[in-house]
């Protein structure tokens, strides 16, 4: 995992692969969160956003997913007043 300019770059089957930075997120406990995007839609047309754990070690840094229902609920609240706020600004 590379985190460059406002990109993170993950190596997927072999293959580096660019997504998004929506948003980076470090915790009181140290903890360092990812969302991001590939500008992927759903069936909705909703723009697809991953979540992930940054995993810091020698070998080098990972990002995991996130399987606490409470980090992911305090992560998708985080989107949604971006959203809000971002909606707000833009006069929607």
């Amino acid at each position: 995992m590379k985190e460059h300019d406002n990109l993170l770059i993950l190596k997927i089957n072999g293959k580096d692969e660019e997504f998004k930075i929506i948003l980076k997120v470090k915790s009181t406990d140290d903890e360092t969160y990812f969302l991001y995007t590939k500008n992927e839609l759903n069936e909705t047309d909703e723009t697809i956003v991953y979540a992930g754990k940054l995993i810091e070690s020698e070998k080098g840094d990972l990002l995991e997913p996130i399987n606490d229902d409470e980090t992911l609920e305090t992560l998708s609240k985080l989107l949604m007043q971006m959203e809000e706020k971002t909606n707000k600004e833009a006069g929607n």
